[in-house]
């Protein structure tokens, strides 16, 4: 086991290096791989340091060196590098987890497992055998049952890659496979773009320049959903190793990228399918806490109105017709989330995760290689759960284009477990909808980006589910974990410098309330586009929601210069001020506001409050009489009322309406305040009794409303209140208990 210097110390190295301390950091690395007794490792920190300090020497000496920021660069590159092997080292020892287990039983395995490149052989092998059997059946020859080739065939598959995944770093001949794979045209796409997912799963774990390049090179492709899923994985990449410095190659290498007319318009994409992501939680949420309970309140109506429905397939299906239904789900408001989980569908919203949540317990889920495998209705474990008309349903769940991968594969292995007229039922609804937005997907666009985007929207389906509900999943890094800001990654941000995408990205960061990334890109939108209103508005909205009012402010001022009467601005600018306790400020613009919108009881009501905090009662009171007046129902401006009427000697007046207050109710507060009114006219007795009723309505300790005695004493003595009296008053409602 790891001793605590070593895993105390490894977090605080990579903080170092963050901060570009490297002088610290090395001297932090130098000392933990002694500790670990790492002395190759050691070495290697000797050499950058050394390093290092010819390199501050050159500066203190004051020799001109232009490549002196990026050797600086690429010594603290090198560093990175350094902890990534002896945080990898520590943890392969007794860490428990599937990445470290792989390793482990490698290790303990060395010299009697296949290599990368045997077994691509032994996977080529088999899935000729299985192809001469598919053509062999095909030309009317008897053969035998391949099923065991094919069986053979997926578990090395597997076997490959888990090794891609784990194998650090991946250089020499592992890498010229890997290579192989991407580029050969005789291997089955499939295959081709599992492995560019064991890529990403690998880059995820650790920095690997190699593997950064040959998803690099894959974007590159032809072929849509390798590319796409290439992309995604470097944009992962690159997402979480953004303070990192970057080496030449893979500067270059991006820089080549980023020429192609393809680059802006996939970033632009992306980063519009990486915030839709953000939402699958609260879709998620909704759906398991209002939709579903609302439609399990539903059920039993369902079946007391359907009951004479006979059991087969016309009358099932009738039910759909029934205009019943729609009295149903008008009535429970579930018409309104339906519309609303259909328009999110249309968007690229991820509606099923809810649906699919409950079925990924299969064995099948149990590898971590089977969360990212391309859906193929050929796999040994889709022929076992298969049933009498398993080739057709197989050649509909194809088509279906709302469904992940992963969520075909839990379909396909719950249907053997549907009665027959479920699943038929169940079917006829997936291919409706399959036709229909296949319909839809043709007309909107013949460019082939919309190609591109359902790729990136089912392989991030895919991924979040693994990194949600695999059961194993907190081992792994999540990268879903924070909000995906490709314009906070320095290599990718100068994609993003067209004023309209730039708007589309900031508006669904906002429609989400993720306020921090959206300010960010109102920002830099700032920088591509002209200044507007609602741009100040937003970005004044963002910092207020952090927060930070006096910032908000500075903004919500830039948007009153193009509008001094935007009643939404005012309000804005009043509850800022207000929030950073500058009342008389926030006064002035209730009034403005009052004067815009004078039959506005809320206006008249914020604008009382905050004249009363200032102690300006005579206003506030007639504020308040005007809010009930607009409004009589609201029972808002009561309280206040009362207390001011206290303060300024009004104490009937203040009774009626505490009485009417204690008449709906009650709070411990009010008790406290009608007794506090008692004691004004004289009733210490009646005051008293009020007193016990607000400590027993509360938290029933007598600290508690000495406390509150305590803050109240100014307003009583104002009330004319003797202030010896008030201490006698707590050991008086004690005595009373």
């Amino acid at each position: 086991m790891a001793s605590t210097y070593i895993t105390d110390n490894l977090p605080k190295a990579a903080e170092y290096l963050n901060a570009n301390r490297l002088r610290e950091a090395l001297n932090l690395l130098k000392s933990i791989s002694e500790h670990a007794m790492t002395w190759e490792i050691t070495d290697s920190i000797k050499r950058v340091d050394e390093a290092y300090a010819y390199m501050l020497g050159y500066m203190t000496r004051g020799t001109d060196d232009p490549g002196r920021e990026e050797m600086h660069q690429s010594l603290i590159a090198d560093a990175y590098t350094l902890l990534d092997r002896l945080t990898r080292h520590v943890s392969s020892k007794d860490t428990p987890s599937l990445y470290y287990e792989a390793l482990r039983y490698r290790r303990q395995m060395r010299g009697q497992l296949p290599s990368l490149a045997e077994q691509l052989a032994s996977y080529e092998s088999l899935i000729d055998r299985t192809s001469l059997f598919n053509l062999a059946a095909g030309d009317g020859f008897t053969s035998g049952d391949n099923s065991d080739e094919t069986r053979q065939a997926e578990e090395v598959q597997d076997n490959i890659f888990d090794y891609i995944w784990t194998v650090y770093p991946l250089n020499g001949q592992d890498a010229e496979t890997v290579g192989s794979i991407l580029a050969s045209e005789a291997l089955p796409r499939t295959f081709r773009a599992h492995t560019v997912s064991a890529i990403t799963r690998g880059l995820l774990e650790f920095f690997d320049e190699n593997r950064i390049l040959m998803l690099a090179d894959a974007v590159a492709g032809n072929d849509t959903e390798i590319s796409v899923r290439a992309l995604i994985g470097l944009v992962l990449g690159l997402h979480k190793y953004r303070n990192r410095p970057l080496t030449r190659r893979i500067k270059d290498r991006l820089s080549a990228l980023k020429d192609s007319t393809q680059w802006d318009s996939d970033m632009k994409m992306l980063q519009l399918e990486l915030i839709r992501t953000r939402d699958t939680e609260r879709i998620n949420d909704k759906m398991q806490n209002e939709v579903i309970p609302e439609m399990m309140k539903l059920r039993p109506d369902i079946m007391r109105k359907f009951k004479d429905i006979r059991n087969d397939d016309e009358d099932i299906m009738s039910m759909e017709e029934n205009p019943e239904w729609e009295e149903l789900l008008n009535g429970s408001g579930l018409r309104d989330s339906l519309k609303e989980f259909g328009e999110l569908q249309m968007e690229g919203s991820d509606v099923m995760m809810s649906t699919f949540s409950h079925l990924k317990s299969f064995p099948f889920f149990h590898k971590v290689s089977h969360w990212f495998m391309p859906f193929d209705s050929e796999r040994s474990e889709l022929k076992q759960a298969a049933t009498g008309d398993a080739t057709t349903v197989n050649e509909l769940i194809q088509r279906v284009p709302f469904l992940c991968d992963s969520d075909k594969y839990s379909l396909m292995l719950s249907l053997a477990n549907i009665p027959h007229g479920q699943r038929q039922m169940m079917m006829a609804q997936f291919e409706a909808q399959a036709s229909q937005m296949a319909r839809e997907a043709l007309a909107a666009s013949m460019s082939g980006q919309v190609d591109r985007r359902a790729a990136a929207n089912s392989y991030l389906h895919d991924a979040y589910r693994f990194y949600k509900l695999f059961r194993r999943k907190r081992e792994f890094y999540d990268p879903f974990a924070e909000p995906i800001n490709l314009i906070s990654v320095p290599i990718l941000a100068d994609s993003f410098h067209d004023a309209e995408p730039l708007r589309l990205i900031a508006e669904l960061y906002f429609r989400f309330h993720a306020y921090e990334e959206a300010l960010s890109v109102f920002r830099r939108l700032l920088e591509y586009a002209p200044p507007s209103a609602e741009i100040f508005q937003k970005i004044g909205y963002c910092l207020e929601r952090a927060g930070q009012y006096a910032e908000a402010l500075e903004q919500y001022r830039q948007a009153e210069l193009f509008n001094a009467t935007n009643v939404w601005t005012l309000r804005r600018m009043a509850a800022c001020s207000k929030a950073a306790s500058n009342l008389e400020d926030a006064s002035g613009y209730y009034r403005r506001l009052a004067d815009l919108k004078p039959d506005d009881a809320g206006i008249a009501l914020n604008l009382a409050n905050t004249l009363a905090q200032l102690e300006m009662y005579g206003e506030a009171i007639k504020l308040y009489y005007k809010v009930t007046f607009l409004d009589e129902k609201s029972a808002k401006p009561l309280r206040p009322l009362a207390w001011c009427l206290f303060v300024t000697g009004e104490f009937d007046r203040s009774r009626q309406l505490y009485e009417r207050i204690l008449a709906d109710s009650p709070t411990p507060d009010d008790y406290l305040n009608i007794g506090h009114v008692a004691l004004a006219s004289g009733s210490i007795s009646e005051a008293i009794n009020y007193y016990r009723l607000s400590v027993t309505t509360s938290d029933g300790t007598v600290d508690t409303f000495a406390s509150k005695l305590a803050q109240d004493r100014p307003s009583l003595e104002r009330a004319g209140v003797e202030p010896s009296t008030i201490p006698l008053l707590v050991d008086a409602v004690f005595y009373s208990l």
